[in-house]
């Protein structure tokens, strides 16, 4: 990485930064290169993080969070309202229902006066 003419920028990329955060936040080097490389924060052109990158990488994304806790909270909403407006059918519920159908007739088209070869498919024969 070329270093930028006129620059505070280290010859190392940010070896000093480095060991700041480390001992800033209690962590090893690899530790924090992999929250890092997790999260998904990249350097800037010098090659330094800022320090809410660093934040964002060990302790994760407030925003992100508060998002996917009201999309949750919407599905929630949604599910009850779906559920008051009887329009909510839980698949076991609905197997089992329509299951029971099946054999009901089942057994009405088998009890009837149907000659066996018009009751139904090859398989009840």
């Amino acid at each position: 990485m070329a270093r930028v003419a006129d620059s505070n920028v280290p010859t190392v990329p940010c070896v000093g930064v480095w060991r700041g955060a480390c001992a800033e936040f209690d962590l090893a080097q690899f530790t924090l290169e992999t929250r890092l490389q997790d999260a998904q924060v990249f350097p800037d052109a010098g090659g330094c993080y800022s320090t809410g990158q660093i934040a964002q990488a060990i302790y994760g994304s407030l925003f992100g969070e508060r998002l996917r806790r009201t999309k949750e909270e919407a599905d929630q909403t949604g599910l009850k309202n779906a559920i008051l407006r009887r329009e909510y059918l839980p698949a076991a519920e609905l197997s089992k229902t329509l299951g029971e159908v099946a054999r009901a007739m089942t057994q009405i088209v088998r009890g009837s006066e149907l000659p066996r070869r018009g009751q139904g498919p090859a398989s009840y024969r």
